[in-house]
């Protein structure tokens, strides 16, 4: 199979994306709702980088979700995300939520919902992904100085990077996928846990392993993520 990496949006796609993820937000603060864009398009907004598709979080619970979008469909019960079809684009909406204990290396054992998007961003795996943006009032939220690893070009765990790659060993791949997509460097105390929780790397399935390195190999800078693993 031919890989090839994905077509750039043109700027007619980015705004009419944009605007739609922008009015869903607005249709859920209308309704007493937070309603904010989430993770990788925050980051790439901020990077200036086009936007392929956008997540949004929200303290409306799955329920509210689906009854306030006709177009929708729950795709992750056990996290509270729903697909939603809004203006012709589809959007991934996740309740805000907090995790419980890891017990597989993969899945927390359970989920709590939180009205809170502060303990949302504290689960999250990297500073630069734990980002929220509010596009009605234009104003990002950062609770874990995301912005700053931004401006220093850091791929930084969100707090105890050992925890946070014990949670899901995925996230061992995904810190070098970052790196290399980015062009940012590895923030020591991360680097430090990948390398001593490298050797853990067989506790993920073979298929997970084998989609990450694909992600890797059609992005920007293929071979600097080469370098990473074989550093690693």
């Amino acid at each position: 199979m031919k890989l090839s990496p994905k077509k750039e949006p043109s700027a007619v796609d980015q705004s009419e994306l944009e605007a739609a993820a922008t009015d869903l937000c607005r249709s859920l603060q209308e309704q007493g709702h937070i309603a904010y864009w989430a993770g990788g398009a925050v980051r790439d907004r901020l990077l200036g980088i086009p936007l392929h598709d956008i997540d949004v979080a929200t303290t409306a619970e799955p329920t509210e979700i689906l009854s306030r979008f006709k177009k929708s469909v729950l795709v992750g019960e056990s996290f509270g995300v729903v697909r939603v079809e809004h203006c012709d684009h589809w959007f991934e909406v996740a309740t805000f939520r907090t995790d419980g204990v890891y017990l597989d290396g993969r899945h927390p054992e359970r989920v709590t919902y939180s009205k809170d998007p502060k303990t949302d961003a504290k689960r999250r795996d990297f500073t630069v992904n734990a980002l929220f943006y509010d596009p009605v009032a234009d104003k990002i939220h950062d609770f874990v100085e995301g912005r700053k690893d931004l401006e220093r070009r850091l791929i930084r765990c969100v707090g105890d990077p050992v925890q946070r790659f014990r949670e899901d060993r995925l996230r061992l791949l995904r810190a070098i996928r970052f790196a290399a997509q980015i062009d940012f460097e590895i923030e020591t105390e991360t680097w430090e846990a990948i390398l001593a929780e490298a050797p853990n790397i067989h506790e993920i399935s073979a298929e997970r392993i084998r989609d990450e390195i694909l992600r890797m190999l059609v992005q920007p800078r293929p071979s600097r993520a080469i370098r990473l693993m074989s550093d690693s």
